[in-house]
């Protein structure tokens, strides 16, 4: 089916003539008819009832001239979609974010975002990652169960760790080999009793007197329970939080406005 004959067709019920469509249309009225002939022909039905004045339609007719209506609608809402997204108020960012991003300073510069550009669709998983382009630290607490030998210390240094129960993230996540590297450096060698993705477990597993797990310490506070100590490490090591973009991703206009964002709302 040729789109200029959806057109002509278009123009003719619009104009309820052929007369009137030929000059609206700049063809001849014969190049017209013919038009129409070849679109009920392969359509296999007749379209218009070219025996009324003004011209009519069958009801064949009708459901074209309903077709093309919702075409064209539906055209409209395309155009005004893409000019959404050139502006930046339209489209989907996907977000991978760690476990300990998620629940913590994230949550102000989504609300922002969703409060300057609301017609933009986020959505969010949780992922590990390793590429690092630093927004934030802050430093790495112990929690360690208040029945373990070293609970009365005030601080708790990395050879501390040596042949203790350590609880940690997967070895997909930037934070397992922070600690690891550490324990290396200082000569300790923890048993890895259990890796995971939510730090929430490793607080309970500890309070249960299962082993201890290092965390950042916006976190370590987060975790109340009178059966948890809580204390730095001595070297203190930060944890960075980092932004982390494919250098080779299209790059959209809500991305760019995320992008900047968060970058003014953390330096």
């Amino acid at each position: 089916m040729e789109i200029r004959y959806l057109r002509y067709f278009q123009t003719i019920y619009q104009q309820e003539s052929f007369t009137k469509a030929t000059d609206a249309l700049f063809i001849s009225q014969p190049a017209l008819s013919k038009a129409m002939h070849e679109l009920e022909a392969e359509l296999g039905i007749t379209l218009l009832d070219r025996h009324r004045r003004p011209l009519m339609l069958t009801d064949a007719g009708w459901v074209l001239k309903e077709f093309i209506q919702n075409v064209e609608i539906q055209q409209r809402a395309l155009i005004n979609t893409l000019d959404d997204l050139k502006q930046g108020e339209g489209g989907t960012i996907h977000i991978g974010l760690p476990p300990l991003v998620s629940s913590t300073m994230v949550v102000d510069i989504l609300a922002q975002y969703r409060q300057w550009h609301p017609k933009i669709t986020l959505t969010i998983q949780e992922v590990g990652g390793k590429e690092v382009i630093p927004v934030r630290k802050e430093p790495l607490d112990a929690v360690i169960p208040w029945t373990h030998r070293y609970a009365k210390q005030a601080r708790l240094s990395w050879a501390d760790l040596d042949g203790d129960p350590l609880l940690l993230y997967g070895e997909d996540y930037a934070l397992f080999d922070t600690i690891l590297d550490q324990c290396v450096q200082h000569h300790a060698t923890p048993e890895i009793m259990q890796t995971s993705s939510q730090w929430d477990f490793f607080g309970r597993m500890a309070a249960a007197g299962l082993g201890m797990t290092i965390i950042p310490r916006s976190l370590c506070h987060r975790l109340v329970s009178p059966t948890l100590c809580i204390m730095p490490l001595d070297p203190t090591v930060d944890w960075s939080v980092a932004l982390v973009r494919p250098v080779h991703a299209y790059p959209s206009h809500a991305m760019e406005y995320l992008w900047e964002l968060i970058r003014t709302m953390t330096l």
